[in-house]
C-alpha cells in the first residue's frame, strides 16, 4: 500500500476492511475473527491515521505519540488474571494534556481495575486520578469533536504480536484519527523505550483498533 498523504478516495477504499467492524460491541466479533490478523494494518495506513490526528491537532500540547511502554511492562499488564483484551482510555489531565490509560479487560467486557492505573507514557496513576482524567476528556471539546469515544480495545494477542513479530523492546502507542473522524489508536514496535525514533518506520507488524472503539453506553467501569 502506498503512503496516504491526504484523505483521498483511494485511501478510503483501502481502509474499509479495517472500519467494517467499528460500531460492533466488543462482545460481537466478526466471523472468522483472528485476534492477530484482524488488527494488522499496512505501514501506509498507519502513517495516514496518525498523520490525520497530527494534522487536526497541530499543537505541542497534543502529541501524536501517546507514550512508549517497555515490552516487560506490557507483558505484565496483559498477564493480569482473566485479561483477554487491553482497553485504552482517552484521558485529559488538568493541564489539558491528552493521555492514554491502559486497563486489562475480561472477555465479557469488564475492566480489571488494578491498584495503580498504567499510563502509556509509563507513569502510574491512582484510580481516582484516572477516573477524573477520563471525565475531563469526556467533558472536553475533543470528546465531541472526535466521535464521543471513551476508549479503544484490542485483543492481547495482537498487542503481543507487536512485540514478538518486531522483536521489540517496547510498544509505542499513537493517537490516530479514523476516516469517520473518530479517535483511534495505532500500536507499533520500537527498539528502545527511550529512543525518539519513529517506530512506525521500522515495524513489520502494526496494530490498529478500529473494530473496538467504545461509545456510551459501551464504556467500561473506569469511565462510569
Amino acid at each position: 500500500m502506498q503512503y496516504c498523504t491526504r484523505r483521498t478516495l483511494a485511501c478510503f477504499a483501502a481502509s474499509l476492511i479495517f472500519l467494517s467492524g467499528t460500531l460492533r460491541a466488543q462482545s460481537v466479533e466478526p466471523a472468522g475473527y483472528d485476534p492477530v490478523e484482524f488488527h494488522r494494518i499496512e505501514l501506509g495506513m498507519a502513517k495516514f491515521l496518525t498523520g490525520g490526528f497530527q494534522s487536526a491537532n497541530g499543537t505541542p500540547v497534543i502529541s501524536t505519540i501517546a507514550g512508549t511502554l517497555s515490552a516487560t511492562s506490557v507483558r505484565s499488564l496483559l498477564g493480569t488474571p482473566r485479561a483477554v483484551y487491553l482497553r485504552e482510555y482517552f484521558a485529559l489531565d488538568e493541564k489539558g494534556v491528552l493521555h492514554l490509560l491502559l486497563v486489562p479487560k475480561t472477555a465479557d467486557n469488564h475492566d480489571i481495575i488494578l491498584p495503580r492505573i498504567t499510563d502509556a507514557d509509563g507513569s502510574m496513576l491512582s484510580e481516582a486520578t484516572a477516573r477524573r482524567w477520563i471525565q475531563n476528556y469526556a467533558k472536553s471539546s475533543l470528546f465531541a469533536r472526535y466521535g464521543s469515544v471513551y476508549a479503544s480495545s484490542i485483543h492481547k494477542q495482537a498487542v503481543l504480536a507487536v512485540i514478538e513479530k518486531n522483536k521489540a523492546a517496547a510498544v509505542r502507542f499513537y493517537f490516530a484519527l479514523e476516516l469517520d473522524n473518530r479517535m483511534g489508536v495505532v500500536l507499533s514496535g520500537v527498539s528502545s523505550a527511550t529512543r525518539a525514533d519513529n517506530a512506525i518506520e521500522t515495524s513489520e507488524y502494526i496494530a490498529n483498533k478500529t473494530c473496538c472503539r467504545e461509545n456510551d453506553p459501551q464504556r467500561g467501569e473506569l469511565a462510569q
